[in-house]
């Protein structure tokens, strides 16, 4: 039942480590030329775009974190 259940949970973190991958990869190419010409055109916006961008990752990568610590957690839990 266990071990099941751990087979489930790996299939979904696949399927959905898999879908985040396409979603990269089929993001709007004009985005990151769109922020090119605003940081180098306006000395104003850079630092705002700089804090944004920096504040956008911190927040991905806690989020990353606190669902790895979720899921050994989780999977402690059965062992």
């Amino acid at each position: 039942m266990q071990s099941l259940l751990r087979l489930k949970l790996l299939k979904h973190l696949r399927k959905s480590l898999n879908q985040r991958n396409r979603l990269q990869i089929n993001r709007p190419k004009w985005l990151p030329s769109l922020l090119c010409i605003l940081t180098t055109r306006t000395s104003i916006i850079r630092p705002m775009l700089i804090l944004t961008i920096n504040h956008a990752i911190i927040t991905e990568l806690w989020w990353r974190n606190q669902i790895l610590v979720w899921l050994c957690n989780f999977l402690l839990l059965f062992q």
